[in-house]
């Protein structure tokens, strides 16, 4: 079995700055002995599809949800 180079790994459409983010997350992570055999961006669901107004209520929702917990 002959293995891809690292480059190869990653999208050539994704710019040199991603490319090094990503690797450094993963060393950081998972060490040396990690390897990216592929990356590709996340296909968007249908729940991603939604009116910006909607969009705007839930994260409010949210903020208050998180902002009513206390740090311990």
């Amino acid at each position: 079995m002959s293995e891809e180079p690292r480059e190869q790994a990653m999208n050539k459409d994704q710019s040199p700055e991603l490319r090094a983010v990503i690797a450094a997350a993963v060393y950081v992570t998972l060490g040396s002995g990690a390897r990216i055999a592929s990356v590709e961006p996340a296909k968007r669901s249908a729940a991603t599809n939604v009116d910006p107004q909607m969009y705007a209520w839930s994260l409010e929702g949210r903020r208050q949800i998180h902002g009513g917990h206390r740090v311990r």
